[in-house]
């Protein structure tokens, strides 16, 4: 049910847990009834027993009965809750007719589609289930048959005459069974499926794989890209410094000692500026070599998302 409401599968879970948390609050309400109303031997003025309700009791067929019947309930909605957590690992990885969501999402999708590991992955799915389907039937190759006629039967058949001598039996036809292979033949089966399950797991566990490594990739792009601005602004800023601090020394205005302060903070910011560019571009290199296309290409695709 959940995988037809794929779309719904959020709200649902919220309304479950609504009604898991009304559910909880009854039976609290149900226990506090239940004990301060617990059943007591009381009498009345007149000495007579006081009847208790059959429902105040604790023990009471209908309390019991009512708390099995919540506990079931409960049951059912939390494992329609689990099942409504389950991976769509069409969304971890979108298929090729599905428009993706973002930027991100294409360059998973990209990294999927181009990677000759993945492709490898969907073949040996495919031979897979060409093996299960030869496993189902395999059981054929135990069916053995044979037919044979005898010369006098046959020449009879050839030139047929009340006089020609006729030896029984005319014909003989025989057909055996393996019954080892019809007996394996449920379990064949079922490897061949539990081996499809295998595969499936194995392309999933790929997908989360790839999508993992492709979003962390992409973040530290962003953050290269994002380090190289700080640190060609603080750059910038200290070669102006560097600038106006050589000036200064060449008309004698400040000493050697303040100028080398100003010029090693410059020459180290360049080299940091330096570093930061080398780790943009190594950034670069790994999403290029994850999703198989130039990241000049994959940035003018990112313009459509914008």
């Amino acid at each position: 049910v959940f995988k037809t409401l794929e779309v719904f599968r959020l709200p649902v879970f919220y309304l479950m847990l609504y009604m898991i948390a009304k559910l909880i609050r009854a039976t609290y309400l149900i226990n506090r009834a239940t004990y301060l109303y617990a059943p007591t031997t009381s009498r009345n003025t007149h000495g007579s027993t006081l009847a208790t309700p059959i429902f105040a009791s604790a023990s009471s067929p209908i309390i019991m009965l009512f708390r099995r019947a919540l506990t079931n309930v409960l049951f059912l909605f939390g494992c329609a809750c689990l099942s409504a957590q389950t991976v769509n690992f069409d969304q971890v990885v979108l298929p090729l007719e599905t428009r993706p969501r973002n930027f991100e999402d294409l360059l998973v999708q990209l990294a999927w589609n181009n990677s000759p590991e993945n492709r490898i992955l969907e073949l040996e799915k495919q031979i897979t289930e060409k093996e299960a389907r030869l496993s189902r039937l395999k059981w054929t190759e135990s069916i053995q048959g044979g037919f044979n006629l005898n010369e006098v039967s046959l020449g009879n058949v050839i030139n047929p005459s009340q006089d020609n001598f006729v030896a029984f039996p005319l014909y003989t036809f025989n057909a055996a069974v393996s019954l080892n292979t019809l007996l394996t033949q449920g379990d064949r089966k079922e490897i061949g499926r539990l081996k499809i399950l295998q595969s499936d797991s194995d392309i999933n566990q790929a997908k989360l794989g790839v999508r993992r490594a492709v979003l962390n990739a992409y973040a530290e792009y962003l953050a290269s890209v994002e380090a190289l601005k700080s640190r060609t602004n603080a750059t910038d800023d200290l070669r102006a410094a560097y600038e106006l601090s050589a000036q200064l020394f060449k008309e004698d205005k400040i000493n050697f000692e303040e100028f080398s302060n100003v010029s090693s903070g410059y020459f180290t910011s360049n080299e940091q500026r330096i570093r930061a560019e080398a780790t943009l571009k190594m950034a670069i290199h790994e999403l290029e070599s994850l999703i198989g296309i130039d990241w000049e290409m994959a940035e003018q695709f990112r313009a459509r998302f914008n």
